[in-house]
C-alpha cells in the first residue's frame, strides 16, 4: 500500500501502531506516543528503527520499537534537483510552503534542514526525521526577495504564522 505523504509521518506512524491491534490500551484517546529514537537499521528489511513510550493516564504503558521504511526526498519529490514555478515575491518560508504544496509533501519542523543559496533552496532530510531521507534542491528565479537585517521584538508581528516587520 503507497504511503500518502499528505499525513506527516508522525500521525502516519502513530496510527500504523494503532492498527497493528498490538495493545488496546495504545488506540484509547487518552493514551499518548512520544518518539524517543529514531535510527538508521538494517534489521527485518527496514532502514528506520524508531522508539517510542506509550503512556495511558498519565501511566506509562509500553515501550515499542518500530521498524520501518523512511521515504527518500528523491521518491517524495520526483527527482533530486527539481525547478519550481513562482510569481511574485517570496519570503523564504513561503518558497518552503510552496515546495511542498506544490508536491503534496507534509514536512514537519523535524523532519528537515535547509540552505538557501539565491536561486536554490537544498532540502536535507534531518537524522530525527521521521518519515525521510536523503537530501532535494529546488531551483527558483525571482525578481524580489525579502530579508529583515535588523529589527527588535515590538517591531515584529506575526500574521498567519509568519512574521512580518512594521514601522
Amino acid at each position: 500500500m503507497p504511503v500518502s505523504l499528505t499525513i506527516p509521518a508522525s500521525i502516519r506512524i502513530k496510527q500504523e501502531i494503532i492498527d497493528a491491534d498490538v495493545q488496546t490500551e495504545l488506540a484509547y484517546p487518552s493514551t499518548t506516543m512520544q518518539f524517543e529514537e529514531v535510527g538508521t537499521t538494517t534489521e527485518y528489511g527496514r532502514n528506520t528503527r524508531v522508539l517510542l513510550s506509550a503512556h495511558y493516564n498519565g501511566k506509562e504503558i509500553n515501550d515499542i520499537a518500530y521498524y520501518y521504511d523512511r521515504i527518500t526526498f528523491e521518491e517524495a519529490f520526483g527527482g533530486i534537483s527539481r525547478p519550481i514555478e513562482i510569481d511574485g515575491a517570496y519570503t523564504k518560508q513561503d518558497l518552503i510552503d510552496l515546495i511542498l504544496a506544490q508536491h503534496n509533501v507534509a514536512l514537519e519542523d523535524r523532519d528537515f534542514d535547509y540552505v538557501d543559496n539565491d536561486g536554490e533552496i537544498v532540502l536535507t532530510a534531518s537524522p530525527m526525521s521521521l518519515g525521510f531521507i536523503g537530501t532535494v534542491s529546488f531551483l527558483y528565479q525571482s525578481q524580489m526577495t525579502f530579508r529583515v537585517l535588523r529589527t527588535n521584538d515590538e517591531r515584529l508581528v506575526k500574521v498567519g504564522g509568519k512574521y512580518l516587520r512594521v514601522r
